[in-house]
């Protein structure tokens, strides 16, 4: 349920820098995107002295299909 949380925040963090700052929004929001995932990822490792491997293989998940959004988004032929 952690995982699904993280990767419905996109849009939220978008909005957030958007107030601050219009330079590099996708950027900001990839970067908090990694910070968000590997930061419960070291929580987990933290607490139980390993990583749940669903935990690992969704936040990669994450991860990937946020970086391949964003390469598709910023594509051009």
């Amino acid at each position: 349920m952690l995982i699904a949380m993280i990767s419905l925040l996109p849009p939220a963090y978008g909005r957030l820098i958007a107030n601050v700052t219009h330079d590099n929004v996708e950027l900001l929001v990839l970067g908090m995107m990694y910070a968000s995932a590997l930061s419960c990822l070291l929580v987990d490792a933290w607490r139980h002295r390993r990583v749940h491997p669903a935990f690992a293989i969704g936040s990669a998940l994450v991860i990937a299909s946020n970086q391949l959004t964003y390469f598709a988004q910023t594509y051009t032929p």
